[in-house]
This record gives structure tokens, C-alpha cells and sequence, in this order.
């Protein structure tokens, strides 16, 4: 029975170091190499939402939004990571964590892989830090074109930062400037964005009537509702971020039959 026992806590153990041998361990004579990834245009694209999809190794997927001025992140090494562009108007009232992203047609991964976390390298390679610039080029009929525009390497032996930038050699007249889903603008504008106290609205078409306006976090719970009296082509008023905690919210406007989802940071 001992030596039963025995073999077990063995074979335990051999798991144990099997695992995190590829795992947390530091590498002997080695240093980390931090990696900032970001895609600088994001925010610019105010009509669709750039996701980052982590797809771990047990299943346990998580995603959150990207922003112009977010380092991207993917947590463990082993998992895989994904950039996913989608229309504001389809994520409003969803919540992103539930989204089958592999498989949903309005989800559009981005042409290029790319991969924020760098890790350890030996300590004979002067490399302290890595900065990656991505923008978006446009859309195809599937995919989101990313491009690589800058590249800083970063060493800790006083060697200057190594800076490289790289011209888009695609076609850019093949690209769409907008999702293949998209519909033309509807006249809705928010400003600031970021907001802090008020968040501004402005609507500028020729619908009459009661517009709807809910604000959505991206759980897809609505958090706040209002219902707006239009009477002329153009109006102006402001909702009060009061309450609101901070972080990305969609405000799902609906004018009859037309609906149109704006994102907003608050900040």
C-alpha cells in the first residue's frame, strides 16, 4: 500500500513540473520582454466595434473591447487570440461573452494574426520591450484588413530603440471603408466621446416622431432609457452620465423602423 503510494505521489509530481515547465516558470538566465500591441485607429471607426477573443486551452474563452489606446492583451501564452471587427448595430443588447465568434457571419476576423504577448528570451539578447502600431486599412467581404505600420524594439544595455515602419502594400481601392452590413449614416452624433458629466447628442434627418434611446454596457443590459419628442429635422439635447460606471456603453437609438447603435466611452 506504501509503495502504492508512493508511485502516485510521484506521478503527481511529474505532472506538476510537466505543466509548469511550459507554463510560469522563469526560464533560468533569461528576462521578460514586455509587448504593447495596439491598433491606433480604432476609435476612429465609430460604427463598429473591434473585439479581442481569447480562446483558452480549457474552453474558458473572454473578450473585451479595443480601444485606440489600449495595450492588447491575451493572458496565458498557450491561448489563442483573435481581432474581430462588428457592427454596433448587431452588438447592441449582446453580450459579448456569449458571441459564438468563430462561427457568427456579422463577426469579421482580421486578415493577419497578431500576437501581444512576446515572454522570456535569454539574457544574452539585450531586447527589454517590444511596441507594435496596427491601423485598420478597410473591410473585405469576410475579414478586417489590418496593417502593421510601426514597429519600436527596446534594449536594456543602451543601445537606442530600434524604430521601423512598414508601408501598406495592399490594394486599398479593393477595400470597403465600411462593413459590407453597414447602412448609411442616419444623422445621429455623440460628442464628447470620451464623456464624463453629459454625453451630448445631436440628431440631423427627417424622422418625426418619438425617438428611443437606450444606453446598453456590453453585457448587453440596458441600463438607461429615454424616449425623445422630434419635431424638427435637428435637435440637441444631453443625457446625464450620472451613475454610470466607467467603461464602453452602446446608445441604441430607434426612429420607427430605423435602428443605430453609437459607442461611447465614459470616462
Amino acid at each position: 500500500m506504501a509503495m502504492k503510494l508512493k508511485k502516485i505521489l510521484l506521478f503527481t509530481a511529474s505532472l506538476f513540473f510537466y505543466g509548469t515547465s511550459f507554463g510560469d516558470v522563469i526560464p533560468s538566465n533569461a528576462h521578460y520582454v514586455e509587448k504593447c500591441v495596439k491598433i491606433t485607429n480604432a476609435d476612429d471607426y465609430q460604427d463598429i466595434s473591434l473585439i479581442g477573443v481569447i480562446f483558452s486551452v480549457g474552453g474558458d474563452n473572454d473578450c473585451y473591447l479595443i480601444s485606440s489606446s489600449m495595450c492588447l492583451y491575451k493572458g496565458y501564452k498557450f491561448n489563442a487570440f483573435y481581432v474581430y471587427a462588428v457592427s454596433n448595430n448587431y452588438l447592441a443588447g449582446k453580450d459579448i461573452q456569449e458571441l459564438d465568434w468563430n462561427n457568427d457571419k456579422n463577426a469579421y476576423r482580421s486578415c493577419i494574426d497578431i500576437k501581444p504577448y512576446y515572454g522570456y528570451i535569454a539574457d544574452s539578447n539585450p531586447l527589454s520591450a517590444v511596441e507594435e502600431y496596427y491601423e485598420i486599412m478597410g473591410f473585405t467581404d469576410t475579414t478586417v484588413v489590418l496593417h502593421k505600420w510601426k514597429e519600436i524594439n527596446k534594449y536594456n544595455n543602451g543601445t537606442p530603440d530600434s524604430v521601423t515602419a512598414f508601408e501598406y502594400e495592399g490594394d486599398l481601392s479593393s477595400l470597403f471603408q465600411h462593413l459590407p452590413t453597414y447602412n448609411e449614416p442616419s444623422g445621429f452624433t455623440v460628442y464628447p466621446n470620451p464623456s464624463a458629466g453629459t454625453i451630448n447628442i445631436r440628431i440631423d434627418n427627417s424622422f418625426y416622431g418619438s425617438v428611443k434611446l437606450d444606453i446598453i454596457a456590453l453585457n448587453g443590459r440596458t441600463v438607461k432609457s429615454y424616449l425623445i419628442k422630434k419635431e424638427y429635422n435637428r435637435i440637441h439635447f444631453g443625457v446625464a452620465a450620472t451613475g454610470l460606471s466607467k467603461g464602453t456603453y452602446l446608445l441604441k437609438f430607434q426612429c420607427g423602423e430605423m435602428v443605430e447603435a453609437k459607442k461611447v466611452l465614459i470616462d
